[in-house]
């Protein structure tokens, strides 16, 4: 009787372990919904993504950095930012300073002319800021040379 009981304890024991073991699955671990931080964009068409990234978030002024593997670099400086919003990138303006830099090979690309792009800041924390942006630079050293800017987007953590 007693060996009975042991192979049938056994064998529900195994019914459990497989039930479990199927139930059970595996998890990826992420949430599909979730972004890894980071910041990338088209440059005129051609894909463009951060290396490393920066973020400064001091008396209302947010300056966001991205530089890729080839040495080239966005940045984004926005002034009288206390939230959430939409701003125009405007160039240098003593007035209201929202600019986009993108330099490549030492030369500056600037977006110099009222409205040539937007900056969408969709989450402003403590810790991280989330948004996209795009935008039209004129290159410092020949004007008729213009650089498009779009699909930017970004998810930075604040370093502490």
């Amino acid at each position: 009787m007693k060996h009975n009981i042991k192979k049938w304890l056994k064998g529900w024991m195994l019914v459990l372990l497989v039930i479990g073991i199927v139930s059970c699955g595996k998890d990826s671990g992420t949430n599909p919904e979730e972004e890894s931080p980071g910041m990338s964009a088209k440059v005129d068409g051609k894909s463009w993504t951060a290396a490393a990234t920066n973020a400064t978030y001091i008396s209302n002024v947010l300056v966001i950095t991205g530089s890729a593997q080839d040495g080239s670099n966005i940045t984004l400086s926005l002034m009288n930012v206390n939230g959430p919003g939409s701003f125009d990138i405007i160039g240098p303006d003593p007035a209201n300073m929202n600019t986009a830099t993108y330099t490549v090979n030492f030369t500056p690309y600037t977006a110099t002319k009222e409205k040539d792009g937007i900056c969408k800041i969709e989450k402003l924390t403590d810790s991280e800021v989330k948004g996209t942006f795009s935008f039209k630079a004129t290159s410092d050293n020949n004007a008729s040379d213009v650089i498009e800017i779009t699909e930017g987007k970004f998810l930075i953590q604040f370093k502490k």
